[in-house]
């Protein structure tokens, strides 16, 4: 039985959300996501936008990122199609788990490589992870 129950009708007292529903409002939060397309050169992640943001490396490209939330994580998914090995310019703000930035993985065709890479902000950085 939900603790939290909508209400309807002329003696409501407002709309209340179930529990279910807010599990269900909560996984949309935490898993917002938006595909951003080739990279190009410079390619801008706004992370007000959402927390997994999937970019097609066609380029190397040099990234920012905007609006970040503090204690907010969130995942950016690196996609290559073509054989070799993208390298992309990380923002001033990056700072590394153990201080190494990751290397991007190598694709042979016909295969395409994915590479998530996750960011916590913490007010001032954000903190990688892969």
């Amino acid at each position: 039985m939900p603790l939290i129950t909508r209400q309807y009708g002329p003696n409501a007292k407002g709309s209340k959300l179930t529990i279910e529903e807010m599990d269900d409002n909560l996984l949309y939060l935490q898993a917002s996501y938006q595909n951003l397309g080739n990279s190009g050169t410079t390619t801008e992640i706004n992370w007000s936008d959402a927390a997994i943001q999937e970019l097609n490396l066609d380029d190397n490209p040099t990234l920012t990122f905007t609006n970040g939330v503090v204690g907010q994580k969130v995942s950016l998914l690196l996609r290559q199609e073509l054989v070799g090995i993208r390298t992309v310019t990380w923002p001033n703000e990056v700072e590394w788990v153990g201080g190494i930035a990751p290397t991007l993985q190598d694709v042979v065709l016909p295969d395409i490589a994915y590479n998530q890479i996750d960011f916590v902000f913490n007010g001032t950085s954000y903190i990688g992870s892969y």
